[in-house]
């Protein structure tokens, strides 16, 4: 008996396996009319295909062919779905519904499909969703588990589709058993642009339920390791220079029209497109806001023990994108931010040691505007004597910084004022120093000072297109001149300064003792 049990088995086996293969090589037109009823049951759309297979292995369910899944007539013309040439959609029916002549659908999977979200705004301020028929209650009890893979997800307003997609996304979405549950959602896809390489800007990933008895959501999601540059050409629609690595995950809950929205996201190994990066820091964000899907409106604010934010908003996403982005410090140590400027291509000397407070108020949205003020500094570089500054301010107007006039204090006592300008993005600053006496040495790199042995200069230099002009008076001073055994001492001189040009008038010199008057040019 067991024998011959054994033999039925196998052969029952062996007739699943033959039906399996052979069943996709058989076409069902007769059935076309029955299979295209319950599919627009369960989608409550119109639809359109092309070949019907039947295949055991997924279920068993039919396999279709160049799907169309067409739009509601108010929203627009274009299909809500279509399937690629290259792919399928699979219908798995209900088996009860297989013996009662009356078909439907217990899942749905679409495989490189193209997914219009679309968006209207019949009245002012009252807006429509191509899929908000499908969560009233008369629909959930009969809508099918729906599966899509590989495929991409537009995003339209008014029939206009947004430069943003969605590619690479997997989506599963299971209604309730009843009004009163939850539609389960799991989504995972790459944000891109229509205007940029088709890569995608990282990975995102959901896992959260739709509650319609409530109208609320409730949805982790995360952010794989993806790079900055790409996250920041997604909203900006260019590159901006900036690399680094970002991450993160946050939680969000509440109606459509005030998301909630918590959790971290970390920025690591910050530098421009030109540096290199040789030590990993990392910039641990708290992230918190709200996202009004409804009037396209996202707000998001991340902090760093409450001395760094960030704030950013955009709006009209779908539409007219319109964002920007504030970055604020609240008696924040400077020494940090000298490196992530020097990574990010600010032209500031490599071996310069900053230290002090930092309070500061930046916003971008298409230029640079705000205010930094920085206290209780010292600033040291090799060659130069330290500094110590009490205060600073620096204003940024329309991508143009201002330092106001800056009494720095040096060493010994001697004070000058720092004055500076820098245009965004320029290669150097342009600085102006006035002085009534400062000693020689203070300042490094400049014609004629920075050959002198000792001394002291009052008067005003400044800085700019790599190279240093302006008027001062020299007191006290000493060189070594070629051909000369002994120093130069130099009494008094009036100097003019022009690039590598140097002149000095009114000269009262001596050397070996012997005094001497003229001019040297």
């Amino acid at each position: 008996m067991i024998q011959r049990g054994l033999k039925i088995l196998f052969a029952v086996l062996a007739l699943t396996a033959v039906a399996g293969l052979a069943a996709p090589k058989f076409q069902l037109g007769q059935y076309r009319g029955q299979i295209r009823q319950a599919l627009e049951a369960g989608l409550h759309r119109k639809v359109e295909f092309g070949e019907i297979r039947f295949n055991i292995f997924t279920g068993p369910g039919f396999s279709v062919d160049n799907v169309t899944i067409g739009e509601d007539p108010e929203l627009g013309a274009e299909p809500i779905a279509y399937v690629n040439s290259t792919g399928k959609l699979t219908a798995i029916p209900r088996l009860w519904s297989l013996w009662t002549g009356h078909l439907e659908f217990s899942s749905l999977r679409l495989d490189d499909a193209q997914i219009n979200l679309s968006r209207t705004e019949p009245t002012p301020g009252e807006y429509r969703w191509n899929v908000e028929r499908l969560m009233r209650p008369s629909i959930v009890a009969a809508f099918p588990n729906i599966s899509i893979r590989n495929s991409r997800i537009n995003f339209k307003a008014e029939n206009v589709k947004s430069v943003v997609y969605l590619l690479n996304c997997d989506l599963d979405i299971s209604p309730p058993s009843s009004a009163k549950d939850g539609w389960h959602i799991r989504f995972e896809g790459k944000p891109a642009r229509t205007d940029r390489a088709a890569r995608g800007s990282g990975i995102f990933t959901a896992r959260g339920e739709w509650k319609p008895a409530t109208g609320t959501l409730d949805m982790n999601l995360q952010l794989d390791r993806s790079q900055l540059s790409d996250m920041v050409a997604l909203i900006r629609g260019e590159d901006a220079g900036l690399q680094g690595l970002v991450s993160g995950s946050a939680h969000l809950t509440g109606p459509p029209s005030a998301l909630a929205i918590g959790g971290r996201l970390n920025v690591a190994d910050l530098h421009g497109w030109d540096q290199t990066v040789s030590k990993s820091e990392v910039w641990p964000l708290d992230l918190s806001g709200r996202w009004n899907v409804r009037d396209q409106e996202l707000k998001l604010d991340a902090g760093v023990s409450g001395k760094v934010a960030v704030h950013y908003l955009v709006t009209k996403y779908f539409s007219q994108p319109r964002w920007g982005v504030s970055l604020s410090f609240q008696q924040f140590a400077v020494e940090p931010l000298v490196n992530v400027a020097r990574r990010l291509g600010a032209p500031l000397p490599a071996e310069l040691k900053l230290t002090g407070q930092l309070d500061a108020a930046i916003g971008y949205s298409g230029t640079l505007e705000g205010s930094a003020r920085l206290y209780r500094a010292a600033m040291s570089i090799p060659g130069s004597a330290p500094v110590e500054l009490e205060s600073a301010q620096v204003t940024v107007t329309n991508g143009h910084a201002t330092l106001s006039p800056t009494v720095v204090t040096f060493p010994d006592k001697q004070e000058a004022t720092f004055e500076a300008t820098y245009e965004i993005g320029d290669a150097a600053p342009e600085f102006t120093v006035t002085t009534k006496d400062l000693n020689v040495k203070s300042l490094a790199g400049v014609p004629l000072l920075a050959a002198l042995q000792k001394g002291d200069w009052r008067g005003q230099l400044r800085f700019a297109d790599s190279q240093w002009s302006g008027d001062f008076e020299l007191s006290k001073a000493s060189f070594g001149f070629p051909g000369f055994s002994d120093p130069i001492f130099v009494e008094s001189a009036d100097g003019r300064l022009d690039g590598a040009r140097v002149s000095l008038s009114k000269l009262r010199a001596s050397a070996g003792g012997i005094p001497a008057e003229g001019e040297y040019r």
